[in-house]
């Protein structure tokens, strides 16, 4: 989820577009962005990251990271400041693509962004390359192309991916809070949840439903709620609105009161 999504999008061009169907177990969706900004003008970009691995191309992003890149699950807030000419082509893989397909735990990529030569094999992430780099019209098919040959890499969904899955979905569609309700929604142990999450997903299920509770927190406050505060947090599973407050203020960078009222973030 971005923050202050409406700032960025007066200066940046983003957009998004769907795979192939015969691709939606492997790819979530494609995304771009590109910008061209004078002289020496500066656009912050922030965003509350959820739990997806993403296989991306970075032109001018500022990171350090230019070429194609694999950027996994973060703990922290995401933040980037977005100057001269750059764009980023970027595809959200569907959990547990990129662990079958590389046969490493998710969790190895936490909060970390490495080329993805390291982690792929340098036919597909040449294709990838290409495809990034072809004109706008024509771009989806060529990402189809190179993403149909990284689900063959990665083969069928084990059954930890899919109870990771399931598990995710449940969080999504409902107002699970705690762990231990979820593993009861599943029928399975905690224990067994988090070894799923730490090989699948790269965050424990517990900073999963806290980061998907604070992101319905931004969504409430940047669609101007009139629900108080301490109601939003008793509904959303947190212990008090001071509670809220706190988680809110650690992630975003400001108290969701401040948020509110379109405080400048905190870096």
């Amino acid at each position: 989820m971005i923050l202050r999504q409406s700032e960025l999008d007066t200066a940046v061009e983003r957009c998004t577009a769907e795979p192939t169907a015969v691709l939606l177990d492997a790819v979530e969706r494609y995304w771009s962005l590109r910008w061209d900004l004078p002289g020496e003008v500066v656009v912050p970009g922030s965003l509350v990251p959820d739990h997806a691995t993403n296989l991306t191309w970075e032109e001018g992003a500022g990171r350090g990271h230019d070429g194609a890149v694999v950027t996994g699950p973060s703990t922290r807030r995401f933040d980037a400041r977005l100057t001269g000419r750059g764009r980023v082509v970027g595809v959200k893989l569907r959990t547990g693509v990129l662990s079958q397909a590389c046969g490493i735990a998710a969790a190895d990529l936490t909060d970390r962004t490495v080329p993805a030569d390291d982690l792929l094999p340098p036919g597909l992430v040449d294709a990838f390359r290409e495809a990034a780099t072809q004109p706008a019209a024509h771009q989806v098919v060529a990402l189809d192309e190179v993403l149909a040959s990284l689900a063959d890499l990665a083969g069928p969904p084990s059954e930890g991916v899919l109870l990771a899955r399931r598990a995710l979905e449940q969080v999504r569609s409902s107002e699970v809070v705690r762990v231990e309700q979820l593993a009861g929604h599943l029928a399975v142990s905690a224990r067994t949840l988090q070894r799923v999450f730490r090989e699948h997903v790269g965050i424990g299920p517990k900073q999963v439903i806290a980061r998907l509770r604070l992101r319905d927190v931004v969504t409430a406050l940047e669609a101007g709620t009139d629900e108080p505060l301490a109601d939003l947090a008793a509904r959303l599973g947190f212990f008090d609105q001071a509670h809220l407050a706190r988680e809110f203020t650690a992630f975003v960078g400001v108290p969701p009161s401040r948020y509110a009222r379109g405080a400048e973030l905190d870096g």
